[in-house]
């Protein structure tokens, strides 16, 4: 189990990582303006990485390190997307088309409750504000949810753009939520 929870924390830190490359790509630091490619293509994307500052309270169960990228919200892109309460954002970023084909928009999630709680909210939720679980996904009811391992919610939103939820234990928070929506294709 212990080797299992550094291995959690080994990914997690890696995704956050790779965010935070993205994010800080090309451009500027200001959270929300354009920013450059980081394939080198000067092709210009959203990214929210503003980082909240060392005042700002941290729900219990949740232990991001320093330096780990924060934001105040969902990046407009994802900002349909139901989020429950005690939510701390991760940072964001929304490619172009010159940067990745299918125009994904990615954010990390961390929560305090616990992985049940989360899925079970987005069964409820997603329908409820109009998006579409797929078949497709590992989850499409509660009697899929795997409290230890990856929780895949697979949708559809209201406006028909397809879009993961990866709900699962993480490192720094008893759950992490991947949130990827496809803007194209």
């Amino acid at each position: 189990m212990a080797r299992s929870k550094g291995i959690f924390g080994l990914l997690t830190l890696l995704t956050t990582m790779s965010l935070l490359a993205t994010a800080c790509g090309g451009g500027g630091a200001d959270s929300g303006s354009a920013q450059g490619d980081t394939n080198t293509t000067n092709q210009s994307s959203t990214n929210t990485t503003a980082q909240q500052g060392s005042g700002s309270a941290m729900p219990e169960g949740i232990d991001l390190p320093e330096g780990v990228p924060r934001a105040d919200a969902l990046i407009p892109e994802l900002a349909e997307i139901p989020i429950p309460d005690g939510a701390v954002f991760g940072g964001g970023s929304a490619h172009t088309k010159a940067q990745d084909p299918r125009e994904t928009a990615v954010q990390i999630v961390y929560f305090a409750q616990s992985v049940e709680e989360i899925v079970t909210f987005y069964l409820d939720s997603l329908p409820a504000a109009g998006f579409q679980i797929e078949s497709q996904g590992s989850v499409t009811k509660a009697a899929d949810i795997q409290p230890t391992g990856d929780n895949l919610v697979i949708f559809t939103d209201p406006g028909g753009l397809s879009g993961s939820l990866d709900i699962k234990p993480g490192a720094f928070s008893p759950t992490l939520l991947s949130i990827n929506l496809f803007r194209s294709g």
